[in-house]
């Protein structure tokens, strides 16, 4: 009759010579990643304090020193409509004007958390043309500098923290009371934080026009003005602050 046997290699008791030499192996080989850790953190605090507290090269993030992009959202949303027909349904275009509005909020987030908020973005093109219809991309090279924080904003300011900022987005509707095009007036606010310490507030307004193109609502035509004030030194890091612009 044939026996059940349990492999020799699973059953074998290790010699205590054996056994010793793996556990001396085990403490040099933690030893070595203990040691090896401790030199890339002092590696990484040498780099830091002689670069002046800038980022070090190559990549290498100081103890996790790198900031934390902010995450944009309005902090009111309002809705309207314009009829192009006398005497079409009103409960039926407060509906659609309300439903608009939630969706054009999305595009109009997107657009300025690429180009204002995120430094990872600001200035690429790439990032935000899905927003807009074919023929109106062509003019985003162009107007980088208003769309974005601009091309060269990497080389000016270091991070941009958003403050209260409102949206209104207006729907032209039919008798129905169906969409078929709507106007989103942004008014975006934002404390910049400079290359050389100092502050800004950034404001920019104006009309995005929209149009439907297959399920998305995308911007055909757009008139935004950015415009930019030095403010003082906030006195935290907090969202909440509202530093104080100078004279």
């Amino acid at each position: 009759m044939a026996n059940d046997k349990t492999p020799l290699r699973d059953t074998a008791p290790a010699t205590p010579q054996r056994a010793q030499k793996s556990v001396d192996r085990s403490t040099v080989a933690r030893r070595r990643v203990v040691v090896g850790i401790g030199i890339l953190v002092v590696l990484g605090v040498a780099l830091f304090f002689l670069l002046g507290g800038k980022n070090a090269p190559l990549g290498i993030s100081v103890l996790g020193n790198d900031p934390e992009v902010p995450t944009f959202e309005f902090t009111h949303v309002t809705s309207g409509y314009t009829a192009t027909v006398a005497g079409a349904n009103k409960d039926a275009q407060n509906k659609t004007s309300d439903e608009v509005a939630t969706q054009i909020a999305e595009p109009v987030t997107s657009l300025f958390q690429a180009g204002y908020v995120d430094p990872s973005s600001w200035g690429d093109a790439g990032e935000i043309e899905d927003l807009f219809t074919d023929d109106a991309q062509k003019q985003i090279e162009a107007n980088i500098g208003v769309l974005t924080l601009g091309a060269d904003a990497g080389n000016t300011y270091t991070s941009v923290q958003p403050s209260t900022s409102d949206l209104r987005v207006v729907t032209l509707t039919d008798g129905k009371g169906d969409a078929l095009r709507a106007l989103a007036e942004p008014q975006f606010v934002a404390i910049a934080t400079h290359t050389d310490g100092t502050y800004s507030k950034i404001t920019v307004t104006g009309t995005l026009f929209f149009v439907h193109d297959g399920n998305d609502w995308k911007i055909e035509a757009f008139s935004l003005n950015r415009d930019e004030k030095p403010v003082e030194a906030p006195p935290s890091a907090s969202p909440s602050t509202s530093p104080t612009e100078s004279p």
